[in-house]
């Protein structure tokens, strides 16, 4: 469900406008861009409108930019979050009043049903809210007498029992229950792994099946890989949208996992890979197909065999696992160059 369908950010011409009308015969325009946030911010790296889709992720090592374009849109569209957004600098109301934004009028003839942003410093306030409640309990049992202590105790160690993670999932979970559009900023900041999984689904299925719409920022390739998310890489010039394979974190968790899955293997047993990998490999990420029948037909190969390969590509990380949420089960090609898989083969002492 797509409720906000587009956002409009000022573009240079018009932020030179506003600073020269502004403050020109006080500060040299050069210094603008330090001095006026967030003028400059996004007008340097070519950024000046975004469309979105049920997912859209917001990728980028500067964190501030991500999350100044979630506090923008949250500005902008009157967005509920908790607590309120404490503006830096004299500047951002302006531009905000620069910005505009278009929704889809099918979802939107009356407003939003909810419209809410979270943030990675809300879900750590809830955990450390709720650590303080445990430990001002245990406190005053103390305080008593021993029966209650012990009584207390024993009811404050049963809390405890659900870790910080568990307790950060059930808040996002209980936050995100309703249809609605959903502005998270940088939402696995408290979460384990497996926990970000988890979220990565419950999006998945609250953009599929509850009527919402999420804009995210985060780092987590957990999130990142979220099937059919539209991805903006904002480290690159001009800003735009990429595959999840083509982000530069994603080839480095890549190439690291590779490295280490080949040192554990060199300290096992030795995995007998099939003398056609490095061959299939190299057909599969040059056409960016990754079908089991393609690799039948070009290497005249029986279906057994050609499954075999396909599993062992996946294992060195060419191709991901079968999409379960998809009808033809298909699978994605994680390599995108010849040079990148040539890297891939030889962390596993393989040659094309």
């Amino acid at each position: 469900m797509k409720y906000l369908t587009d956002f409009n950010l000022p573009t240079r011409s018009t932020e030179d406008g506003y600073l020269d009308s502004y403050f020109s015969s006080c500060v040299p325009a050069y210094e603008y861009h330090e001095i006026y946030y967030p003028f400059r911010v996004f007008s340097r790296i070519g950024l000046c409108q975004m469309s979105f889709s049920d997912i859209t992720i917001l990728y980028g090592g500067d964190s501030l930019s991500k999350s100044t374009i979630l506090n923008i849109i949250a500005q902008k569209l009157n967005v509920i979050r908790n607590p309120k957004y404490d503006f830096v600098g004299g500047h951002m109301q302006s531009y905000v009043d620069y910005c505009s934004f278009e929704t889809d009028n099918n979802c939107c003839n009356n407003g939003f049903r909810v419209s809410k942003m979270i943030t990675g410093e809300e879900v750590s306030g809830y955990v450390i809210g709720e650590r303080l409640e445990h430990t001002r309990k245990f406190i005053k049992a103390v305080l008593r007498s021993d029966r209650e202590y012990i009584m207390l105790g024993m009811d404050r160690d049963e809390k405890d029992s659900i870790s910080d993670t568990d307790n950060s999932f059930m808040y996002l979970a209980h936050s995100i229950e309703e249809e609605g559009l959903y502005l998270l900023d940088e939402p696995e900041a408290c979460l384990s792994p497996e926990m970000q999984m988890s979220l990565h689904k419950l999006i998945l299925n609250k953009a599929k099946y509850n009527n919402s719409q999420f804009i995210i920022a985060t780092h987590s390739p957990f999130l990142l890989g979220i099937p059919g998310a539209k991805i903006y890489n904002l480290d690159a010039y001009p800003a735009s949208e990429t595959r999840f394979g083509d982000l530069p974190s994603i080839k480095t968790y890549r190439q690291f996992f590779a490295e280490q899955e080949h040192f554990t293997r060199e300290d096992s047993t030795k995995v007998k890979f099939h003398p056609l990998l490095s061959r299939v490999a190299k057909m599969v990420v040059e056409t960016q197909c990754a079908q089991i029948n393609s690799i039948q037909r070009e290497f005249n190969l029986g279906i057994n065999e050609a499954t075999h390969i396909m599993d062992q590509l996946e294992s060195i990380g060419v191709v991901s696992p079968y999409d379960n949420n998809t009808t033809t089960r298909k699978r994605q090609v994680l390599i995108c160059t010849v040079e990148e898989l040539m890297n891939t083969l030889q962390g596993f002492g393989l040659e094309i």
